[in-house]
């Protein structure tokens, strides 16, 4: 088989943080042998790709292995399928990528496909068909891991919808390990109260940006999501019977409307919007099957910052206190100041400052009439503190769209979505 092989520096492990370290919260805690370790990696653990490329030639069956650490990819130039093989275990089987422009496009459906190397990153390039010619592009990391992306380049292209992963062959993700095989579902964000849920594989969910597939016994498990996120929203869907899963998509061109999560709201009225243009290329997605699924998430962490570096930021942190997460509908002015009194005595002596300001801010019902704001915002100031409000214009909380805006004969229904015909409606009437 033809191959292509780097070695590996040496370096420091790193340790998981404590917030991994405990149970999953969705069953009783079971025995579960000590957490393995971190796998030594190099920092960063993805390199940027080479300036000189080298063309890889398949061996007599059309195979490519790529490898790195305890990944090899097993790239079939045959079918435009590809193996994740970790450790001598096959954990993805036959996955390809594909796009939507509206009609499906997968790198099965091309004749011709070469590789070359540059780097730590391997490029198939397809052609020999009348859709537009796409690229896979495949760069592993130092052990566990690595990242794949797909682009199309051709004229006026359009989609929303474009997936560097798709498994579709049963018991296509295979963890080897089967004693409590769980998915970790991620949120897309807080509404309704969404939480992370850690619940069988054996069901059809969609997590939102990342997901993770593990047993809750030897914790061994694949950890899967986006590390770019400016232009899609990536979604990873999933559908498992007998603690496998037989299909996976991890893809760019997700809308949120999950019933089973967020129940009657309908998130995202609308579909993913589309990106255009002669070339299109997906969201990044990290890959990567690890001894301790929960490290696979600090390393799913860390390719976020090895390919996508924060900005830069030299202001300090701000720090502070809210009121709805911890008193809610009940706020009082006691309990306001009880929170501004503790903050100065005990925490804005010990650096709890940034730039010599400490917020106090009064959330959602401080108009509840149990709030007195001039003796809360004189103590606060008193406390060396800075006082803020929650206000959110032109928004309505109740729900009667007939009923007149204060002080006007306009209807609500009439403003909403609308607001500025408000004041043209009222400088007309005038």
């Amino acid at each position: 088989m033809a191959s292509a092989q780097r070695s590996e520096p040496q370096a420091a492990a790193k340790k998981a943080p404590p917030f991994l370290s405990g149970p999953s919260k969705s069953s009783p805690a079971k025995a579960a042998p000590t957490p393995t370790p971190k796998a030594p990696v190099t920092s960063p653990q993805f390199q940027a790709q080479s300036d000189s490329s080298s063309e890889l030639q398949p061996d007599k069956n059309g195979l490519i292995l790529f490898k790195s650490g305890n990944v090899t990819l097993a790239y079939n130039t045959k079918t435009g399928t590809a193996d994740f093989i970790r450790g001598g275990q096959t954990v993805l089987n036959a996955f390809y990528s594909a796009v939507k422009l509206p009609t499906l496009v997968t790198s099965k459906d091309y004749t011709s496909r070469s590789a070359v190397a540059m780097g730590d990153e391997y490029i198939i390039t397809l052609s020999g068909r009348k859709a537009p010619s796409m690229k896979q592009h495949f760069m592993l990391g130092t052990n566990d891991s690595f990242v794949v992306w797909v682009e199309l380049e051709g004229q006026k292209l359009i989609s929303n919808w474009m997936a560097p992963v798709v498994v579709d062959t049963k018991g296509g993700m295979d963890l080897g390990s089967y004693a409590d095989v769980r998915a970790l579902w991620v949120p897309f964000d807080n509404d309704r109260n969404a939480k992370y849920e850690a619940a069988t594989i054996n069901k059809e969910d969609t997590s939102y940006e990342v997901a993770a597939f593990y047993d809750n016994t030897s914790r061994k498990g694949l950890v899967i999501g986006s590390v770019t996120h400016d232009t899609w929203k990536t979604g990873i869907s999933y559908k498992g019977s007998s603690n496998k899963l037989d299909s996976l998509q991890a893809f760019g061109g997700v809308s949120i409307n999950n019933s089973q999560h967020y129940g009657t709201m309908q998130r995202d009225v609308q579909q993913h919007g589309s990106v255009t243009g002669d070339k299109l290329v997906s969201p990044k997605v990290f890959v990567g099957y690890f001894d301790d699924w929960r490290n696979g998430l600090e390393a799913y962490g860390d390719a976020n910052h090895d390919l996508v570096p924060r900005l830069a930021w030299n202001g300090g942190v701000p720090f502070g206190w809210n009121s709805w997460g911890a008193v809610g509908s009940g706020l009082t002015t006691e309990k306001a100041l009880a929170a501004s009194n503790f903050i100065k005595n005990n925490l804005m002596n010990k650096s709890f400052i940034n730039n010599n300001t400490t917020y106090i801010n009064l959330d959602s019902y401080w108009d509840n009439g149990a709030i007195d704001l001039e003796t809360f915002v004189n103590s606060v100031h008193k406390n060396g503190q800075k006082a803020g409000i929650y206000w959110a214009p032109f928004v309505d909380w109740i729900k009667d769209p007939d009923r007149l805006i204060e002080g006007t004969h306009i209807r609500y229904s009439d403003a909403w979505l609308k607001d500025c015909l408000l004041y043209t409606s009222d400088a007309a009437d005038e």
